[in-house]
């Protein structure tokens, strides 16, 4: 048994938060999404039905990390049409679309 096996064994019936993992390329203007996303998205990403936070993490002068948090794996999917939207909007300011990858957290440590 591996590592993660015994894990995901220990933590099995723990209640974890799922995930939507976005890493976006952009044109330097990184300002801009912040603004298009405080002022215009605001009220779409409150709408989406279990969406608890999300955060943007800087890689570079070019790129980011996206971190949705959501309550289980089924509102992820059913986010999905609003989160199309969401990016769709902020597409003239990215290189390209952004590569997308959903999970469940299957351990955490707080401090």
């Amino acid at each position: 048994m591996t590592m993660y096996d015994l894990i995901k064994e220990k933590f099995r019936n723990k209640e974890f938060k799922n995930e939507r993992l976005n890493k976006i390329k952009y044109f330097n203007d990184m300002d801009k999404i912040i603004c298009i996303s405080e002022n215009t998205k605001k009220d779409l990403m409150e709408s989406i039905i279990g969406l608890k936070s999300v955060r943007l993490i800087d890689i570079s002068d070019t790129s980011s990390m996206g971190i949705s948090l959501y309550e289980n794996a089924q509102q992820v999917i059913d986010a999905e049409e609003k989160f199309k939207e969401l990016m769709g909007g902020m597409m003239p300011l990215m290189t390209g679309p952004p590569e997308i990858s959903n999970g469940a957290e299957f351990w955490k440590s707080e401090f």
